[in-house]
């Protein structure tokens, strides 16, 4: 229904069906609680998967090369028996980046059958083949 009114010179319009503001008022409020939520859940796994890193939990990287009858799976496995995180593979099967915080690796990597190990700027691109990451395909 419209409504005229001759001193504001208004037209209002009246909605006679019973409910029918209230029965959006919920739906929006439904929506507006969905989308917060979404907003916080998609925050807090942000955060969780990057978390502020404080200067003791950065990794350090090493170029380490193992013997060259090692296979990349193999030394994929060395470098995680010693308690390190693999970068990325070098230029041959048996060089391979690795990532750790504990002060003690290179013993580490070294009791795991490293012949080598030594910072990866030193070298550069000349032991790596390409910058990808590995990815899992199977467990070892």
């Amino acid at each position: 229904m419209l409504e005229y009114n001759e001193t504001s010179q208004t037209i209002t319009l009246y909605d006679f069906e019973t409910g029918y503001m209230k029965r959006h008022m919920k739906d929006a409020i439904i929506l507006t609680s969905v989308l917060l939520f979404l907003v916080t859940l998609l925050i807090g796994v942000s955060i969780m998967a990057h978390p502020p890193q404080n200067d003791s939990d950065k990794l350090e990287q090493y170029a380490v090369i193992f013997p060259p009858s090692l296979s990349k799976t193999q030394t994929f496995k060395m470098v995680v028996e010693s308690g390190g995180y693999p970068v990325r593979k070098g230029a041959t099967d048996f060089i391979i980046i690795s990532a750790s915080n504990n002060p003690d690796h290179i013993k580490e990597l070294k009791k795991h059958g490293a012949l080598l190990v030594f910072d990866p700027v030193i070298k550069g691109a000349c032991i790596s083949e390409d910058k990808t990451t590995f990815q899992v395909t199977k467990n070892i």
